[in-house]
């Protein structure tokens, strides 16, 4: 037996919607951009590495991520060497 659900076009809309990705033709040669890398998407330290191109700064940052996150009360998972890292 099938069961047909018949949906409006703006309901089917809503579901069929994707965010767009930064995958885009030559996406590595961009310069970093830490809102599309680290805010929007869950990322990693390589992610947030692109943004800042080097090791100290990326640390600093990810700690103060951290620090806010805590002021904040929400949750932020922080791994420095190869996990993730989401607010």
């Amino acid at each position: 037996m099938f069961i047909i659900n018949i949906l409006s076009k703006e309901h089917a809309s809503q579901i069929l919607v994707r965010k767009r990705r930064a995958n885009t033709l030559l996406e590595e040669t961009k310069k970093g951009n830490l809102e599309r890398e680290c805010i929007e998407e869950l990322c990693n330290k390589e992610e947030a590495r692109e943004v800042f191109e080097n090791n100290p700064e990326t640390v600093v940052w990810a700690h103060s991520a951290l620090a806010h996150s805590l002021q904040r009360g929400s949750q932020l998972m922080l791994t420095l060497t190869s996990g993730a890292v989401s607010m």
